[in-house]
């Protein structure tokens, strides 16, 4: 699944129930090693998020810590 394109020159959000979707999408990709990841929280980036651990999440990814990763994706999961 490809994020939302964001326009670049406005923040943008995205609903509780796309977030959550994309969200879930990106922690499939690290479940399987998928380096598609790093592009879904690039592009995730461009929006305004509900969570401010969703930086450390991107952090991990873009160290390939994909470990650190999943744990941090499946606690932003659990919280909403």
């Amino acid at each position: 699944m490809q994020a939302p394109q964001a326009d670049p020159h406005t923040e943008q959000t995205l609903s509780t129930e796309q977030w959550t979707e994309q969200l879930s999408s990106l922690l499939e990709l690290l479940k399987a090693g998928n380096l598609r990841a790093v592009d879904i929280s690039s592009e995730l980036s461009a929006y305004q998020h509900p969570h401010p651990a969703f930086a450390e999440l991107q952090s991990h990814i873009q160290k390939l810590n994909f470990s650190a990763a999943i744990t941090a994706a499946q606690t932003l999961l659990e919280e909403h």
